[in-house]
């Protein structure tokens, strides 16, 4: 991972039996944090997500029986106390690790997508990251098989995260359309959640923390190709491997690299 611009020092932490839910403990690694750039300039690849990765947007549940799976982290509640801000909050020092210095301004405020944070929130949290909750250990609902429940999976460089994203969280699946416009997020709550992350932060392109602590830049329509979760199809009907035309995009992405 190239660093660029201004970074604290890489400091390593690891937090071990945290009570969470019941029996379950878990773990985290504290990575660097980047001090980001001023609202409306562009930032690095990485934004604050080096950070982010480790400590407020990962940890790992050992419930003494499957060391290594994740435990839910939240849904569409502004009050739930599973959501991730809530959860890691005594791991992180620094609020701005939530959000990506291009959006630092809540929708609640004023700001308008894809230059938005999500929230405020009830108990007053915001930020511009969501979590992909494919990587929770739930078993039950109509798309349980989809859940990878255990962090040991592979292809761990192409599994997200963490991301750009206009809510805390998200659900991706590979029939989701894409935004009809740039920061089109509205109604989106179980349906069309790829709309979420497709969002032009970062000149066509959002950044994103893996399931193996790497971070980069991902491409809009290279969202269609990621391993979301175990049964989501990366040759799915938006990829080049599905035959997508580029008149099947809508207009303001056309002219992004294909994937």
């Amino acid at each position: 991972m190239k660093e660029k611009g201004k970074h604290h020092a890489q400091r390593k932490r690891l937090y071990t039996n945290r009570a969470f839910g019941g029996d379950c403990n878990y773990s985290i690694v504290d990575g660097n944090i980047d001090a980001g750039t001023p609202t409306g300039e562009e930032t690095s690849a990485d934004g604050n997500l080096p950070g982010e990765s480790a400590p407020m947007d990962t940890y790992l549940v050992d419930d003494h029986h499957r060391q290594g799976r994740l435990f839910s982290l939240g849904g569409e509640s502004q009050t739930s106390e599973g959501r991730w801000p809530v959860v890691m909050r005594t791991e992180y020092r620094d609020l701005d690790m939530r959000l990506c210095p291009m959006a630092t301004k809540p929708l609640s405020e004023g700001a308008r997508n894809p230059f938005a944070a999500w929230g405020i929130f009830q108990d007053d949290s915001y930020g511009s990251y969501g979590f992909n909750e494919w990587l929770c250990n739930r078993t039950t609902g109509s798309n349980a098989s989809n859940y990878y429940r255990h962090v040991n999976i592979r292809p761990a460089d192409r599994i997200p995260l963490f991301l750009d994203c206009f809510w805390y969280d998200v659900w991706p699946f590979h029939i989701n359309e894409p935004p009809l416009y740039d920061g089109a997020t509205e109604n989106l709550a179980g349906s069309n959640e790829m709309r979420r992350v497709c969002l032009n932060r970062h000149s066509a392109a959002v950044n994103g923390a893996f399931l193996d602590w790497s971070v980069r830049k991902i491409g809009l329509k290279e969202l269609w190709t990621l391993n979301w979760h175990h049964n989501f199809d990366i040759h799915g009907p938006w990829t080049i491997a599905g035959d997508v035309q580029s008149s099947d995009w809508p207009e303001w992405m056309r002219s992004f690299k294909d994937y």
